[in-house]
């Protein structure tokens, strides 16, 4: 949590998005009451943004939701009629995938998913068609029934800190004025996680603004302030919350510390990583990903 997905989707809509590639953007955590209201507001977000380009599709879109067909079907059909008027490519990017794990339909969604890659034989349409899943939970907590798993026809995209390099220039683009000694004690601090990073400069940024100049000592008390003397903060409240209800990742969290991090295994591993304790590189030594998520 809290590393940028939802921004990074936002801007690559931005940056690829061209008339000849659409994105919809579907948020599910705003969850429907049934499976057929799911699949209704994928339709709608692909239609409403670009009214110019489907406003003549939307009469046959009403006219299936009309045969009261099963939801899978409806879906199917709508999205045969948009591919076949846009001939294009269309993104479907469903964010925030793990709230589906409460809803007793999650598995027909992704059996849909599935069901759209294998139907490319058929309808050659569905070439031009991408899921993009979003959220912090592993496939298999995901899917209640393994045979109706898209998984196996994905891949997985982890995303991992700022490298040096990548911080050095969101430092340069904020235009904040403080020493590269400033700025690489804060990677010191953060080793470059995006939001602890975006954070930590909004309070730097504030007290140049009443003060004028930050030195390290300034910079130590704000971190301290800010993350240790509370955790109330986001990722920390999170992450403090995620570790509490689960002894497993308690056990794991206290051998990290007694460099004692042969004897987590590889689903506990993963569970670090996505409640945002450590990084990706899983066949390395398993450290905690920052000084700040360490100390608190």
């Amino acid at each position: 949590r809290q590393m940028g997905k939802t921004n990074l989707l936002f801007n690559a809509k931005r940056t690829l998005e061209n008339e000849n590639r659409l994105f919809a953007y579907v948020d599910l955590s705003n969850l429907y009451n049934s499976e057929r209201e799911c699949y209704r507001n994928i339709i709608d977000c692909i239609i409403e943004p670009n009214r110019n380009i489907f406003e003549s599709v939307e009469d046959e879109i009403e006219k299936i939701r009309l045969k009261n067909l099963p939801p899978h079907n409806e879906y199917h059909r709508c999205l045969i009629i948009i591919l076949n008027y846009f001939k294009g490519d269309l993104v479907i990017i469903l964010d925030e995938i793990d709230a589906l794990k409460s809803i007793d339909y999650s598995d027909n969604i992704f059996a849909q998913i599935r069901s759209n890659y294998f139907s490319r034989t058929s309808y050659p349409v569905l070439e031009r068609l991408t899921y993009t899943l979003s959220g912090v939970i592993e496939p298999t907590e995901l899917i209640k029934d393994r045979n109706k798993s898209p998984f196996n026809i994905g891949d997985k995209i982890y995303l991992d800190d700022f490298t040096k390099e990548e911080h050095d220039s969101f430092i340069e683009k904020s235009k904040l004025q403080m020493s590269t000694s400033i700025s690489e004690e804060i990677y010191e601090w953060t080793n470059g996680n995006p939001r602890l990073t975006f954070d930590i400069c909004a309070e730097v940024e504030n007290y140049l603004i009443n003060n004028g100049v930050i030195n390290s000592e300034i910079l130590n008390s704000i971190i301290e302030k800010k993350y240790l003397n509370s955790f109330d903060i986001a990722p920390i409240d999170h992450i403090r919350e995620l570790a509490k209800s689960n002894k497993d990742i308690r056990k794991a969290i206290l051998n990290i510390h007694k460099k004692n991090s042969s004897d987590i295994n590889d689903e506990i591993k993963k569970k670090l990583y996505l409640y945002g304790i450590i990084n990706s590189k899983f066949n390395e030594e398993t450290t905690i990903k920052n000084k700040i998520i360490k100390l608190s």
